[in-house]
């Protein structure tokens, strides 16, 4: 699942703006973000490790000009006892 905010729909005549950094749907089209935390990405699975997985998959399928990501997310101890029941 993508979640996101900070996200807005662009209308532009000019494809050299879609090309400039947006995330375009097509040349009039562009997706574009206000900077920040703008995108959450989240999966289930059957393990914490398994989820991750899968969350990470789902980030590297995400591209826009200046994207950053963290890569600590549900790295915690293993001395933590979680459980996905």
């Amino acid at each position: 699942h993508v979640i996101h905010a900070g996200t807005s729909e662009q209308i532009t005549d000019d494809p050299a703006d879609v090309a400039a950094g947006c995330c375009g749907f097509e040349p009039t089209y562009a997706l574009v973000n206000s900077g920040g935390r703008v995108l959450d990405v989240v999966a289930r699975a059957a393990t914490l490790d398994q989820a991750r997985a899968l969350a990470y998959r789902g980030v590297d399928l995400i591209h826009f000009a200046g994207e950053q990501h963290r890569s600590d997310i549900a790295t915690w101890p293993a001395d933590l006892a979680v459980t996905l029941d």
